[in-house]
């Protein structure tokens, strides 16, 4: 028992986080920032590798800068990782405060700015972390990885599969994948576990930072998606079982993998997020052709799949001090029920109809026409839904704060839940209603459709 306890604490701790990207070719080294008994912001070098005898070798990544007066009164540059918050520990009675020059003395901002007793975030810290890359291929392998899993994937995986291979497969693979994904972003404002602590870590993606680690939602998806094409695609399709689970495997890995890699996760949040799709998958794939027939037939559709995904967003669990993550969820609910609808639209103008079914299909090595047609299709949709994200986006963003008194100009005011939630929602339910319905309008349009699109369900 007290073995299975200490792989638990080492697998929840950020020593194996630390461990892991030393192996993968990450050195670190870390400047202690402390706050001596004068007042004054003092440094000091932590030797964690050859890289700390030679600092001028690490790449710096904390680039916000804030002087500090050092005894002589000469201004030396302070690089640390709390220049992000703004919070800079006293040294005498371990007391946060917040300024805006960084000057700081005896525990209170000089120039007569007034001091604010702080708590910082649950990413707090005062040490800063540098690195140096060694690895350039599982440098670039790890963040490919992680590419897997954001919106900017979706926003080019999801089209790509619905407009050149298969619409039913990304719909009924889309359905798993929004459960999965509210269910592991609700699930890290529940828990609220930290991300792994820096120091040891390094991290090397800033974009998730500011939300909580458990469960790994990348991890979540990393398998959701190559494990459900596989079981959605086995029946559809003639290719070789082992492979397409050899890919699953490898897909799953990396994605887990890169998490650990860039900082942002410990094993545990990865393991939790790998069994959180193994928990759902064996409940929604058997379920998910019913699950498709009824969004895409059903009369009433839209107001289970697109009401439903507004009221999941407002009963998001209240979080104190804004992350990433809420704004996330949403994203994730406009992708599912704009898809949902555009497809159900297709269907109820009398555009989409069954064929009896061949399958499976055999598949054929790629065609001259058929690559043509496909990067033909890939850039005029992609640049309709890129285009249609600016437009949406900037004018949601004008009308919500319209509508609330708001300043669209204030960070702060963005991230309210009543301007962050619908925005981020009526943002992607469009581009995702364009990717559905309009773009393979504009190709039919221009006779560049696939021809067995409008047949798939």
């Amino acid at each position: 028992m007290d073995r299975i306890k200490k792989v638990f604490f080492y697998l929840e701790g950020p020593q194996n986080v630390a461990d892991f990207q030393k192996v993968c070719g990450i050195e670190t080294c870390i400047r202690k920032t402390s706050n001596g008994m004068n007042g004054f912001v003092a440094s000091a070098e932590t030797e964690n590798s050859d890289a700390d005898k030679h600092p001028q070798n690490c790449e710096l990544r904390h680039r916000d800068i804030h002087n500090s007066v050092g005894k002589q009164g000469d201004v030396f540059e302070n690089i640390s990782s709390s220049s992000k918050t703004g919070c800079i520990p006293n040294g005498l009675n371990g007391v946060s405060h917040q300024t805006m020059n960084g000057f700081v003395k005896n525990g209170h901002v000089r120039n007569g700015l007034q001091s604010h007793e702080s708590t910082c975030k649950h990413m707090e810290n005062t040490d800063e972390v540098s690195y140096k890359i060694r690895n350039k291929f599982v440098y670039y392998l790890f963040h490919f990885g992680a590419t897997l899993g954001n919106e900017y994937f979706y926003m080019v995986f999801f089209p790509f599969l619905m407009w050149n291979v298969d619409s039913r497969l990304l719909r009924q693979m889309a359905i798993v994948w929004h459960v999965g994904m509210y269910l592991g972003q609700a699930a890290k404002d529940v828990f609220r576990r930290p991300r792994p602590a820096s120091p040891p870590v390094a991290y090397l993606e800033k974009r998730y930072v500011t939300e909580y680690g458990m469960p790994s939602t990348h991890s979540t998806v990393g398998a959701i998606i190559p494990f459900s094409i596989l079981y959605l695609t086995l029946n559809e399709y003639q290719y070789n079982f082992t492979f397409g689970l050899t890919v699953a495997l490898a897909w799953t890995i990396l994605v887990g993998c890169s998490r650990i890699y860039l900082g942002m996760h410990t094993a545990l949040d990865v393991i939790c997020g790998i069994l959180t799709a193994c928990m759902i998958m064996p409940v929604l794939l058997p379920l998910v052709g019913t699950f498709d027939n009824l969004q895409v037939t059903h009369p009433l559709a839209p107001l289970v799949t697109v009401l439903g995904s507004l009221f999941l967003c407002f009963v998001y669990p209240p979080v104190k001090e804004w992350n990433t993550a809420r704004g996330d969820t949403a994203t994730v609910h406009g992708i599912g029920s704009g898809i949902s609808f555009g497809c159900w639209l297709n269907y109820y103008l009398g555009w989409m109809y069954a064929v009896p079914s061949a399958a499976p299909y055999a598949i054929s090595v790629p065609t001259p026409e058929w690559i043509a047609l496909s990067l033909l299709r890939i850039v005029l949709g992609a640049s309709l839904i890129v285009l249609g994200r600016q437009i949406v986006k900037k004018g949601s963003i004008k009308f919500l704060c319209y509508m609330y008194g708001q300043d669209s100009q204030d960070i702060q005011c963005l991230r309210q839940m009543k301007v962050e939630t619908p925005q981020k929602f009526i943002t992607y339910f469009t581009i995702s209603v364009g990717s559905s319905f309009l773009a393979p309008l504009l190709f039919r349009t221009l006779s560049i459709h696939r021809e067995a699109f409008y047949t798939e369900f």
